[in-house]
């Protein structure tokens, strides 16, 4: 999309982003690439994903209505058709993808080399009984559960990031210098390792700053398990509680009178003790407790991989990164 010679190319990224992390999760949850997972050639699994993703606006109003009124199986409507033959797809592909994952370490041609979610789950048995901890309709749902929450997020964290580049020229040509001081002069195919990508200080910032100021999750559902007091609030056992990250994440008290404003060079201000920013609780964008997400630290180092690779591909091919937002 981007040539040499080009000044004006414009480049739709939220979807390209979706479909990259929906890639890297695949691999990382299920131990192939997804294009290599479809047999349906009209419906494919990044078809399905892009149906019940991104929904028309009757879709998503039939999704609201839905979680109080279930309405799925029966409205005749082609949006909720084309909901449920996405949903119905993915969970066939899933399925067949399961079982032909256990007949093959149940046979002994897995060899338990694999590194991917559904492999471990697989390995994964009940003390002395030699079963399987889980069904294959529990493992489905874990994996459904790991897709969703495992690439949108990130994708919707890494659109965020373009825009902060593209209108914060200097935080752009800051990355821009450090990657370009740590990467100049690798090869094309050149991985950097996990050392190296950490290595990287501002990027570092620019990824705190990015997932505090832009959460690219919003509220987080919680129910207190006994009766308790916050901030002077009675909160009865069984309540719903529904947890907002941009309320800590973009709060004065916390962050300070620019709390609203983009600076990934805050960071270096926080003093451990003084300010509250300095608090692993300051910022609340995957949640904290017994109840962290789960995916942190790899939706960390992706998000981080990824945007380390987009400059150094520009680095590498255009010899240009500026980016503007339109």
């Amino acid at each position: 999309m981007i040539s040499d010679d080009s000044q004006n190319t414009i480049i739709e990224v939220s979807s390209l982003f979706s479909k990259t992390t929906l890639n890297i999760i695949g691999v990382t949850a299920l131990g192939i690439e997804l294009d290599n997972l479809s047999s349906n050639p009209v419906l494919s699994f990044h078809e399905c994903y892009h149906r019940i993703f991104e929904q028309s606006a009757i879709g998503n109003i039939i999704s609201l209505i839905n979680m109080h009124i279930p309405l799925r199986s029966w409205l005749p409507l082609k949006a909720n058709r084309d909901f449920i033959a996405a949903n119905n797809e993915i969970r066939r592909l899933l399925r067949n993808l399961i079982k032909q994952r256990r007949n093959e370490i149940d046979s002994g041609h897995n060899n338990g080399s694999g590194r991917d979610l559904l492999t471990f789950m697989m390995q994964e048995r009940l003390p002395d009984s030699g079963k399987h901890s889980w069904s294959d309709e529990d493992m489905l749902d874990h994996l459904l559960n790991f897709l969703a929450a495992g690439h949108e997020t990130t994708a919707g964290a890494l659109t965020w990031a373009v825009y902060a580049l593209a209108v914060h020229e200097g935080v752009q040509e800051q990355l821009y210098a450090e990657i370009q001081t740590a990467f100049e002069g690798r090869q094309s195919d050149w991985v950097p390792t996990y050392e190296e990508i950490e290595g990287l200080k501002y990027l570092n910032n620019f990824t705190r700053e990015v997932l505090r100021r832009y959460s690219p999750g919003i509220t987080a559902p919680r129910e207190a398990a006994v009766d308790m007091v916050i901030e002077g609030v009675h909160i009865p056992k069984g309540t719903s509680v529904v947890i907002s990250m941009h309320a800590t994440n973009l709060h004065p008290k916390i962050w300070g009178a620019d709390a609203m404003e983009f600076r990934p060079q805050r960071w270096e201000e926080l003093v451990p003790g003084r300010d509250p920013g300095a608090d692993p609780y300051g910022v609340e964008s995957f949640i904290h407790g017994p109840r962290v997400c789960i995916g942190k630290n790899f939706a960390l180092l992706e998000f981080k991989v990824i945007v380390s690779g987009s400059f150094t591909s520009l680095l590498i091919h255009c010899h240009c990164g500026r980016i503007s937002f339109l």
